[in-house]
């Protein structure tokens, strides 16, 4: 514990954003439901990281975004899409 100092803030804000992720969670389960809900945290993860890649943010290599990715991406937005439909 006496090293926690020497810990950028910056670190911690990993805490903060899980805390909120499982706050949101908790909250859109009864609204979305589960596979929405859990589909939707997929597409933002890998919306994240198609833009990690494509601008090399946090060190990532620098790769082109291909157009398989965004037909992927795409019919991953459809298919929440269908499932939410009412």
């Amino acid at each position: 514990f006496r090293s926690i100092g020497t810990i950028p803030p910056y670190l911690f804000l990993g805490g903060v954003f899980g805390v909120f992720n499982i706050a949101l969670a908790i909250y859109l389960v009864p609204n979305l439901g589960a596979l929405s809900l859990t589909v939707s945290i997929i597409i933002g993860q890998i919306s994240a990281s198609i833009i990690y890649d494509y601008f090399g943010i946090v060190g990532y290599p620098k790769t082109d975004i291909g157009m398989s990715k965004i037909i992927g991406l795409v019919l991953m937005i459809f298919g929440v899409y269908m499932v939410t439909k009412k």
